[in-house]
């Protein structure tokens, strides 16, 4: 819902009163919460949108990692994703390189 509400009011251009509306088709009895989470999204447009893509480029990666490497410890699993990270989302979409890379290490 966030989401919808931060493309909404700084896409579509809405107003308190049609976020409000949307907010509570989802959550009726959250008025505290909304309005907290209004503000936050007029203070910081975009924020929420790049939060999710980003976390959805971190569980991708993460799955990556998984698929190719299924016995490496989670300590190892998150030593590439961080590497992977340092180059921002590119890396996050391109770890099967780094991926690559180390099984190129393993068997050198």
């Amino acid at each position: 819902v966030r989401v919808l509400l931060d493309t909404g009011i700084h896409l579509y251009g809405w107003d308190d009163e049609k976020a409000e509306q949307v907010w509570q088709q989802h959550f009726t009895s959250e008025e505290a919460l909304f309005q907290r989470e209004l503000q936050r999204i007029k203070n910081w447009p975009a924020q929420v949108n790049s939060y999710v893509y980003g976390k959805f480029l971190v569980e991708a990666a993460l799955d990556e990692i998984a698929s190719a490497h299924p016995t490496y410890p989670i300590p190892r699993r998150h030593d590439l994703l961080f590497r992977g990270m340092a180059l921002g989302a590119h890396g996050l979409h391109h770890i099967g390189l780094l991926l690559a890379e180390e099984s190129d290490n393993e068997k050198g």
